[in-house]
């Protein structure tokens, strides 16, 4: 096929239309919901709650930002100036925008909306909408962004068989991340149901955490879990090779070096305080943060599974950059499980962290399955066929 075109973006749309807010700003008695740059999300997406609004008096007194079905949303100032959405599958009947967004509505038989929406984020028109944002302090776009604004677009047909595909291959991340999102919350609350009160207990006793299952154990932090800083490594020595090396913010490197044994349990003294992370099968190095030294005959994964829900960023102190003291937490009061319930307790978690990893490498496998399918059908390297 040769019928790819060339065209400038203001020859395929409508001038953009911006939108309005009243004097004083949005209050708690409007009624219509008011759309900004905070309700578009990186990926692409509209957050629908929370959402600002406005009276209806002054929604019917709007010349221009009422929203319509597959309005394709753009942020036109700011730190996430160019960020776009498409408006649909929205729970509202009347909606509008404020002065922070934009509006485009492609020309009737020459733009389909799905496919202006994918094509705003495709690799190429991003870059040459960068160029169009203007200004250091305060950036953003004018209404003449889309002049000059070089696209090659397929015809209407195949714009529509594109945006399906697309379309589509949402649709299974959207359905995914809300999989995931539910397992997280029950992940959530399901280890704090288990820290806190057990399995199948019947007979509880009060402490100074309140109560707790009778035949739980409390002491001191330390008593259960010491905590041990790891040594420094050097940039230089944070070259590829095959054993993970943990920082505060998660692995900061690889390198073959320094090996510390499978099954570490690892979290940050700085930064990213809180992180934890369990290496049951490999061997991992450290930078400067916090490891599990001594297990003292507990589970190691059930002690990861508890310094998460412990939330050591409680205890982090400074303005700068918190940082961890592993003394303080040492000398905090806990309870903990004999080592059998600690097993148990593991089995339950890990019947919902597996499905929770499935459906993450299939969020991931999707997401750049999308991003291989846009690069082809957005580009014109690969054209489909319309029956």
């Amino acid at each position: 096929m040769s019928d790819l075109t060339r065209k400038s973006l203001h020859e395929v749309i409508h001038d953009p239309i911006s939108g309005a807010r009243p004097k004083g700003g949005v209050n708690s008695e409007g009624d219509i919901p008011s759309f900004g740059g905070e309700n578009i999300t990186m990926m692409g997406g509209i957050e629908f709650y929370p959402v600002k609004k406005v009276r209806s008096d002054f929604f019917d007194g709007m010349k221009r930002g009422h929203l319509r079905d597959l309005d394709v949303l753009i942020n036109k100032d700011g730190a996430n100036t160019g960020k776009s959405a498409i408006y649909r599958n929205s729970p509202y009947e009347r909606a509008c925008i404020n002065e922070h967004l934009f509006i485009l509505r492609g020309l009737d038989g020459h733009l389909n909306q799905i496919y202006l929406h994918y094509l705003l984020q495709s690799p190429g028109v991003r870059k040459t909408l960068e160029t169009k944002i203007t200004g250091s302090a305060q950036p953003g776009l004018n209404s003449s962004f889309c002049q000059n604004f070089p696209i090659e677009i397929v015809p209407l047909p195949e714009q529509k068989k594109i945006a399906s595909i697309l379309a589509s291959v949402d649709d299974v991340i959207g359905n995914t991340q809300r999989q995931i999102d539910k397992l997280q919350d029950l992940k959530k609350a399901t280890m704090n149901e288990l820290l806190t009160k057990g399995i199948g207990h019947t007979e509880f006793k009060d402490s100074k955490l309140g109560r707790i299952p009778k035949s739980w154990k409390t002491g001191r932090f330390g008593q259960f879990i010491t905590l041990q800083r790891g040594h420094d490594l050097p940039v230089q020595d944070r070259r590829k090779g095959d054993i993970p090396i943990y920082g505060s913010n998660g692995i900061v490197g690889y390198h073959n070096k320094t090996q510390i044994e499978a099954g570490g349990v690892v979290t940050g003294r700085s930064g990213s305080i809180g992180d934890v992370y369990f290496e049951k099968s490999n061997y991992w190095a450290l930078n400067t943060t916090l490891y599990v030294k001594d297990f003292h005959e507990n589970d190691k994964e059930f002690v990861s599974y508890f310094l998460k829900y412990f939330q050591l960023e409680r205890f982090s102190t400074g303005t700068g950059v918190p940082t961890l003291n592993r003394n303080d937490v040492h000398n905090q009061v806990i309870a903990f499980p004999d080592f059998q319930e600690q097993l148990a307790i593991c089995e339950v978690m890990a019947s919902i962290i597996s499905p929770l990893g499935n459906l993450e490498k299939k969020l991931n496998q999707t997401q750049s399955l999308k991003k291989s399918l846009m690069q082809d059908l957005l580009t014109g390297k690969v054209r489909v066929k319309v029956n």
